[in-house]
């Protein structure tokens, strides 16, 4: 999904907003050839995990970035991006978390807290969202420890009440016992810096390939 206007991507799990998608390690020999003139990969050489980054290259100067091992083929990777034209900054960052239970995503949410606290003293006035596939539900401690110390939230709880979508559609079929709880909840999320992004709008779109 490619908003025409700005022609940026946003994806957590299976839904789709506004920025940069996450995309599955196999196919990126057969997306490469299709995409390559409009996207580019931000650099992944350091882990071997299943997911990319890209975007858009007409629209964007990717002006920093690292990537950070989570163990058991995880990952938590980010990148600053530049307008070309407003020279706005702004952090994309794209995290998988373990399959399993919140005692396996903790120690991997306090690594995540301590990269986003490092690339916030870097860059104080940017931007930050991260998406990706979280595994948690939304009262999961695992947010607040990925948050402590942070001004971030899930956007879907900042946007306003009429323009928040808590769709439980995901993009993969979960036992539910195994993520501690019996609701069917939203598993993926996009987190996002609330002093300096406003949310308007909070939409899953649920797109079959």
């Amino acid at each position: 999904q490619v908003c025409p206007n700005c022609g940026t991507i946003l994806q957590a799990g299976n839904s789709t907003s506004q920025q940069i998608p996450t995309i599955i390690n196999n196919n990126v020999k057969y997306l490469d050839p299709v995409i390559s003139d409009v996207y580019a990969w931000v650099p992944y050489d350091a882990v071997t995990s299943g997911e990319k980054t890209l975007y858009r290259k007409d629209k964007y100067d990717l002006k920093d970035h690292n990537i950070i091992d989570l163990g058991n083929n995880y990952a938590f990777q980010w990148a600053l991006l530049e307008n070309k034209t407003t020279h706005e900054r702004y952090i994309h960052g794209n995290v998988h978390y373990h399959y399993n239970t919140d005692a396996d995503r903790l120690p991997q949410a306090e690594q995540v807290n301590a990269e986003l606290k490092r690339v916030t003293e870097k860059y104080p006035d940017a931007a930050i969202a991260v998406t990706g596939d979280y595994n948690t539900c939304l009262d999961s401690p695992v947010h607040e420890k990925m948050t402590e110390g942070l001004n971030m939230k899930s956007a879907v709880t900042v946007a306003p009440e009429n323009m928040r979508d808590y769709n439980t559609l995901s993009w993969h079929t979960l036992d539910l016992t195994a993520f501690e709880t019996d609701r069917n909840e939203q598993l993926d999320h996009i987190m996002v810096t609330t002093d300096t992004v406003e949310v308007i709008r909070h939409k899953i779109v649920h797109d079959a390939l």
